[in-house]
């Protein structure tokens, strides 16, 4: 017979365990939510339009950006009535788009990628079981959840004045409004301010995920999951309200399910056998190496991942190619506090620019604070782009040193090399980017 004591101790094992995998499961929904949060704290209401006047810096907190893009983002809600997207024509600017729901999937491409091919158009996006009538000429985006979000990418042409004003002119020429209403476009400038969007990963993550699945229409396909929610109190139906000793357990999950998601981010697969760059092991080439959901299963343990690192992924893979780091050419992790060298062989392949972030390696953020996250090649001189570059990774600038990305003492980090535009038979042909070097204590950064 179980003594009473045994009972309660196999009733908290279950309820952590579960609490891990319902961490897990609701990654893309909880990371959507902490956008959503991050947009109403510089006081975005849905429909409103955030967007940056200057490049991004540090304080642009979501997963794995870049600092050559000008990013715009709208939040919105789909209740009775579908909303209408409305876009520009963008010759002569790249403005590219994408609509997602709640789960972070890519339902349409808008832009250049899109039905309107960079023409300007209108998109309905319609609420869940939306049947009537839409806007003549508008293409229909049916959206299975009531909260959803678009992300907007402005690449200009060149990086002068006059490109850089026309992608805000092109950014400024977007509209969002629910069906039937009217009024002025609200546009928020964050140049300069916080968006933090990581979710806390402690009992508050389950807080967050009980609103959302008391909010969100339940799938057939979550049915099981759902089951595993009730077991922690988590249902459509009623509050969440957990006990203290419940919140305890609560909160170790969530670092569970954190640090599974971390060292998954952190393995990754080289694509030289001589180099340490590579994609992590579930992505390649930027683009997920087989579908995370097919007719025979959900592979959601990848999509945490993916969800965990990445935001914004369009529905059609980019003219880009993005190489990942996370340690040095010793293959030990790269550590905030050590000094760092890293050689970029020219010319490299890119037919528009190419690019080097540095993040944090647990929240593959920009790194809080850093005054430089990036460098790219449009800030080399027309006779420099054939050349090596050298860049030194340190937590304070070295003396003599022209490129310096800074790191933070305390913090591993991890990099993306992005190229724009790759020259696909040059990197056929064997170029590939020199691994990153610690400098020995006492030894010149810049040699």
């Amino acid at each position: 017979m179980t003594e009473p004591e045994e009972t309660a101790d196999w009733t908290s094992r279950r309820y952590y365990r579960r609490a891990v995998e319902a961490a897990l499961w609701g990654m893309p929904m909880v990371s959507t939510q902490a956008m959503l949060a991050a947009f109403r704290g510089v006081d975005g209401q849905f429909g409103d339009i955030v967007y940056f006047s200057r490049l991004p810096d540090w304080r642009w907190q979501i997963t794995t950006p870049n600092a050559t893009t000008f990013y715009a983002y709208s939040a919105i809600r789909l209740d009775a009535a579908p909303v209408l997207l409305t876009l520009p024509p963008t010759q002569g600017s790249g403005l590219y788009g994408s609509i997602f729901d709640c789960w972070q999937n890519a339902l349409a491409d808008v832009g250049p990628a899109g039905v309107d091919g960079g023409n300007g158009g209108t998109y309905a996006i319609l609420p869940p079981g939306y049947a009537d009538d839409i806007p003549d000429g508008a293409t229909a985006v049916p959206c299975p959840t009531r909260n959803a979000y678009i992300l907007f990418r402005a690449i200009p042409e060149d990086y002068g004045d006059a490109g850089v004003a026309l992608a805000q002119q092109h950014i400024r020429g977007l509209k969002i409004r629910e069906a039937g209403t009217s009024g002025n476009q609200r546009f928020i400038d964050i140049a300069g301010r916080d968006f933090d969007a990581f979710p806390e990963m402690d009992d508050s993550y389950f807080d967050c995920l009980a609103a959302i699945v008391r909010d969100e229409p339940v799938r057939q396909m979550d049915l099981v999951a759902m089951g595993m929610l009730m077991s922690l109190g988590i249902a459509p139906d009623r509050p969440f309200a957990p006990d203290p000793e419940q919140r305890a357990i609560l909160a170790r999950a969530a670092r569970e399910a954190q640090d599974q998601l971390v060292a998954e981010n952190l393995e990754i697969n080289p694509l030289w056998p001589d180099r340490r760059w590579g994609s992590p092991t579930y992505i390649q080439h930027a683009q997920t190496a087989r579908p995370i959901m097919t007719a025979e299963r959900l592979d959601y343990d990848r999509r945490a991942a993916l969800a965990y690192r990445m935001c914004g992924v369009p529905k059609t893979a980019g003219a880009a190619r993005f190489f990942h780091v996370v340690s040095d050419a010793a293959g030990e992790p790269l550590r905030g506090g050590e000094t760092y060298r890293l050689s970029v062989p020219g010319p490299v392949p890119a037919r528009q620019f190419w690019a080097l972030a540095v993040y944090d390696a647990v929240t593959f953020r920009f790194i809080r604070g850093a005054e430089t996250v990036e460098f790219n090649s449009l800030e080399l001189s027309k006779n420099d782009s054939g050349k090596p570059v050298e860049i030194v990774f340190a937590p304070e600038r070295p003396d003599g040193v022209e490129i310096w990305m800074e790191t933070a003492p305390g913090r591993n980090w991890a990099a993306i090399f992005r190229i724009y535009g790759p020259d696909v038979a040059a990197l056929d042909a064997g170029w590939k980017p020199d691994d990153i070097v610690r400098v020995e204590p006492g030894s010149e950064a810049g040699q």
